[in-house]
């Protein structure tokens, strides 16, 4: 059998632990997605599909396909090697109350042997696309009607799934989307939020732009993050490349780190490639 993008290369049951409350069949799954960084070749990705309890509706349950926030980007911190979060299973259980199944990437790159490309939008849209794609070839009883639903990160990777779709997957039938806290950064915006006078304690935002940079520097070895960070901000960038977005969010609060002690002055320029992964190129905005 010729291997696509969506096509699952393995599946497996989900711990009890790492479902949601009042759930039936629980998956997680490994499928081939199109690498986002590059744009060609296969790479292999990670997803929960999570099916209400009892029999499914004729068709199907339809698919809410959840894009997960900021949780980091090594392995660890993948979704469907840890429990949800007591807001993330609070929100997708009414989903499924209401008769939806649940399809949840992990993104490339979390949870397998590749680097995260964190938030870039093409490698989240993609990755989202091909978990619905993979779900639906299985068999789960699913239908081919998808609400994309995503916040903070997963806002920006619900956008561009719904911008990338028409293209690259116009099988899917995407009936809408929600997106929340959806990233959205220009080099003129970029120049607001971290111009001089930066007086806070500490700035969580310099968290994402740890992880921003990490996710680059594993798709591209030129990348010089002491280009970018200060020496007082490079053990916590160090930092991220392990841990996942609560511990490394005390470590900025505990080291005092915003983005006049974090940030070199003529940072902008160095960090504009990464920025450019952020963007959303199929939509003008």
């Amino acid at each position: 059998m010729k291997q696509m993008p969506g096509f699952v290369t393995a599946s497996s049951f989900l711990p009890k632990a790492y479902s949601l409350p009042g759930a039936g069949r629980s998956l997680r799954i490994t499928y081939l997605s199109t690498n986002g960084v590059t744009g060609q070749g296969l790479v292999p990705v990670t997803a929960e599909v999570i099916l209400p309890a009892g029999k499914a509706p004729a068709g199907g349950w339809p698919i809410v396909a959840w894009a997960h926030g900021t949780v980091g980007v090594s392995n660890n911190c993948a979704p469907s090697r840890n429990p949800w979060s007591e807001r993330n299973s609070r929100y997708l259980s009414e989903w499924m109350k209401r008769g939806f199944a649940i399809v949840a990437t992990d993104y490339q790159g979390l949870g397998t042997p590749l680097p995260h490309p964190y938030l870039n939008t093409r490698a989240e849209a993609y990755g989202l696309l091909d978990a619905v794609r993979a779900a639906i070839s299985s068999a789960a009883p699913l239908e081919n009607k998808i609400m994309i639903v995503g916040q903070s990160q997963g806002g920006g990777a619900a956008f561009a799934s719904a911008a990338f779709a028409p293209k690259y997957a116009p099988e899917l039938n995407i009936r809408g989307i929600v997106a929340t806290g959806t990233p959205y950064m220009t080099p003129e915006l970029l120049k607001q939020i971290t111009k001089p006078s930066d007086n806070m304690a500490y700035n969580p935002m310099v968290v994402y732009s740890l992880y921003l940079a990490q996710g680059f520097a594993g798709y591209h070895p030129s990348f010089k993050p002491r280009e970018i960070f200060t020496p007082r901000a490079m053990p916590a960038y160090r930092a991220a490349a392990k841990v996942c977005v609560g511990p490394l969010t005390a470590k900025v609060k505990k080291e005092g780190l915003n983005f006049d002690n974090s940030l070199k002055p003529d940072f902008s320029e160095k960090i504009a490639p990464p920025l450019a992964a952020m963007q959303y190129p199929t939509m003008k905005l």
